[in-house]
């Protein structure tokens, strides 16, 4: 193909993964700015594999706890989306996503929650508000509503991802094992102990019979 060809941008973006799945983040951040290079003269630079390449950025930035720069390389690979495929695209959640992780991470509970609220949304639009995406999101919305220390919200979040899991992939699956912890833990931290308990045994006999 050429060094210079775009037809390299794939293998050149899962050299950087795995450098970076091995801690060699300035190894991977090379790659990934060669990867992006390629892209952008082939493409330009609003192009949707620009915004992978991005996103791939801001885990190594994320990774190295630079986390005003993922902030801004996530935002940007967003941005992106948003521009090629509109607002409700389902890359878009995946994006605010990780924002939302980024916002957790510096402390910006807030604006973790408003991403939050933004990223359900989308994902109501793009898949309907009983499919097992939303069951996740609203998992990672309890978790960070645990960290508020608003536990009551917290276990009205987690009940309603427990039932979307339920009906959409049986009682026995491992996500309503995780759900089911995580009404425990809301519970035992609601000083409900007593009523914890049969969630966490169920989370354990799930655990054991997958």
């Amino acid at each position: 193909y050429g060094k210079d060809s775009v037809e390299l941008a794939s293998a050149v973006s899962n050299l950087g993964q795995s450098l970076n799945a091995l801690g060699d983040h300035a190894g991977a951040r090379i790659q990934f700015e060669r990867a992006q290079k390629l892209i952008e003269a082939a493409h330009g630079p609003d192009h949707p594999d620009v915004a992978a390449v991005i996103g791939n950025l801001g885990v190594v930035a994320l990774d190295e706890r630079k986390y005003d720069e993922a902030l801004r390389l996530y935002n940007r690979a967003k941005d992106i989306i948003e521009k090629a495929y509109g607002p409700d695209h389902p890359d878009v959640a995946d994006y605010m996503a990780n924002i939302t992780i980024v916002y957790k991470h510096m402390g910006k509970l807030r604006e973790a929650d408003e991403m939050t609220a933004r990223t359900l949304r989308v994902i109501a639009k793009a898949y309907g508000e009983d499919h097992p995406r939303m069951g996740g999101a609203l998992i990672n919305y309890g978790a960070l509503q645990v960290e508020q220390d608003n536990y009551k919200g917290a276990l009205d979040t987690v009940q309603h991802a427990m039932k979307i899991f339920e009906a959409k992939l049986g009682k026995d699956h491992p996500y309503v094992a995780f759900a089911s912890h995580g009404i425990g833990t809301c519970l035992t931290e609601l000083k409900r102990p007593a009523e914890a308990v049969p969630y966490e045994e169920r989370a354990l006999a799930i655990r054991i019979a997958t």
